[in-house]
């Protein structure tokens, strides 16, 4: 006989009796045929009071033991002790900040730098959106001593990633992907750009201390996806009264991203304070080219590299002397090398706070007497002192990664940038009577 299930339609033949609960093979629903209407061979599903669905496929939810309750309740526990402790420690360290300014931005700081004369602080970065796309560039100029802003404009499409003053403090220069451009700094009117090659873009620029040349670090590549090839030109900017465009005096490349030594980051890039040296980060090492016009040999090539890092080099700052070169790695270190000789002068740990693998030294820089250092970690400033390496502060004011620092040129300001729109702008005299204070406290 003929069987036809109500509830898939699947059809069937076997011999059954009225009133026979059967199960269909292929919904696995059970049901109670009765006569079809229109064929007295055929037996389908009539919904009267007395036929009725016997039950439904049950499935059965796995039940958690109490023991995973537990261990459950108390990894929770866990979690929500150490973001509390971290809050609340945070919470206390915003509270008794040394005094100091707070400037906001558009979107993410990713470079701060002083004017020579101290009176100015530039800071560039932009508003992204998310995988690798931006909303716009962002470049601003405050009164150091104010926090007022006096320029404020997009400069690019894209996320700023470089910017330098001019050592007359009448330039700026920046970089992003699209293009280097330099900037009258007082009015924020575009003077020139540099005429980059077809498929390069630019991350980095440095003004040498004279003034007369302009490093740019850029990539010829698939940037983010593995190995790259980085291009480094030395640019001869016109005066002046020139209106000649910039024309590049040399260049060298180098693969970066082929270390397995951590995550790629974009190499930093920073002329020596008395102009004879330039040095770029690769992977877990630092090239330093001799620039002394009596050189011998290919200018291009490195003088001198830097190795004992073993995971990527993130920043680096020469001393104001040009006599220590002094490094921030992923692997939670800073080393203080000699760069004429390439030898490693000092070598200390980075404070063993936060998340493993997020302690990484993001950013480096001397203070003008070359006694003291600083350097972001995360979302911490710690400041060392230079020549031993002992930590003298260790601050949480910021809540997101800190991507730049940078002294004022007289020693009395700290100026640290963060992805959360974010510059602190650190009183150091304060800082040293505060910390004073807190000491007594304890």
């Amino acid at each position: 006989m003929e069987i036809v299930c109500p509830f898939c339609g699947y059809q069937t033949e076997r011999e059954i009796t009225v009133g026979e609960a059967i199960s269909c093979p292929w919904c696995e629903q059970s049901y109670i045929p009765g006569p079809a209407a229109d064929s007295p061979t055929a037996l389908v599903f009539v919904p009267p009071p007395e036929w009725f669905v016997l039950q439904q496929p049950s499935r059965r939810r796995p039940e958690l033991s109490k023991r995973g309750c537990l261990v459950a309740l108390i990894c929770l526990g866990v979690v929500l002790f150490v973001c509390s402790w971290g809050a609340r420690r945070n919470a206390q360290d915003r509270a008794s900040s040394p005094p100091g300014l707070v400037l906001a931005t558009r979107g993410e700081v990713l470079k701060v730098v002083f004017s020579p004369d101290g009176r100015r602080l530039a800071a560039s970065g932009g508003v992204y959106k998310g995988r690798y796309r931006w909303t716009t560039g962002e470049i601003n100029v405050w009164d150091a001593a104010t926090g007022q802003v006096l320029l404020s404009f997009p400069g690019h499409p894209t996320g700023v990633t470089g910017l330098d003053f001019s050592p007359n403090g009448k330039q700026l220069a920046s970089a992003a992907s699209d293009a280097v451009k330099i900037w009258d700094a007082d009015t924020g009117n575009e003077l020139f750009a540099l005429s980059m090659h077809p498929g390069e873009q630019p991350w980095r620029v440095a003004f040498d201390p004279r003034g007369e040349r302009l490093a740019t670090l850029s990539d010829h590549g698939a940037l983010w996806h593995g190995a790259t090839t980085m291009v480094v030109r030395l640019w001869q900017l016109p005066r002046a009264d020139e209106k000649e465009e910039p024309a590049p005096v040399f260049f060298y490349s180098f693969q970066a991203g082929s270390s397995k030594a951590g995550t790629w980051k974009l190499p930093t890039l920073a002329f020596s304070p008395d102009g004879m040296r330039l040095a770029c980060g690769r992977d877990n090492t630092v090239l330093i080219r001799d620039l002394h016009p009596d050189r011998v040999g290919d200018q291009a090539a490195p003088a001198v590299v830097l190795t004992g890092h073993t995971r990527t080099v993130c920043d680096l700052a020469f001393s104001p002397d040009s006599q220590r070169l002094a490094t921030g790695s992923d692997d939670e270190t800073v080393r203080i090398w000699g760069p004429a000789t390439g030898q490693e002068l000092l070598s200390f740990d980075s404070p063993r706070d936060g998340i493993p693998g997020y302690r990484g030294i993001g950013c480096l820089a001397f203070s003008p007497d070359g006694q003291r250092l600083a350097g972001g970690k995360a979302n911490n400033l710690a400041i060392w002192d230079a020549a031993t390496g002992r930590q003298l502060h260790y601050l949480r004011l910021h809540s997101n990664l800190i991507e730049s620092v940078a002294f004022s040129p007289d020693g009395k300001w700290l100026a640290s940038g963060d992805l959360d729109c974010r510059i602190k702008l650190w009183d150091l005299p304060a800082l040293e009577r505060w910390a004073e204070v807190r000491q007594g406290e304890r």
